[in-house]
């Protein structure tokens, strides 16, 4: 079966200490402080093709293999195996780290 290519949703998120480009940018309420714009994530809907209007995951669920290809899906499932962000902040933040618990 061959997936006919498709565009993702990106979604503003808003924090505290986010800023205004991400809102003005991608469509954001005036005034709010977006921290960041989820561009590729499980619960991103699909923008445009086949499956426009759909969630990622359950599109992901349906079709994994054909669109993540045969290796990824092997290894992660159904799930995407990434998140991809864009942050814009107003504030400066601390750097965090989060192990898993095995490396903890």
């Amino acid at each position: 079966m061959t997936i006919e290519p498709f565009t993702i949703a990106p979604k503003l998120v808003e924090r505290v200490w986010g800023g205004q480009r991400l809102g003005s940018l991608f469509g954001g309420e005036p005034g709010k402080t977006y921290g960041e714009l989820w561009c590729a994530y499980d619960d991103n809907l699909v923008a445009s093709g086949p499956f426009q209007g759909q969630r990622l995951a359950d599109v992901l669920a349906a079709h994994g293999p054909e669109i993540l290809g045969q290796a990824v899906y092997d290894k992660f499932g159904p799930e995407l195996p990434l998140l991809i962000k864009l942050i814009d902040t107003a504030e400066w933040l601390s750097v965090q780290v989060h192990p898993d618990d095995a490396y903890a």
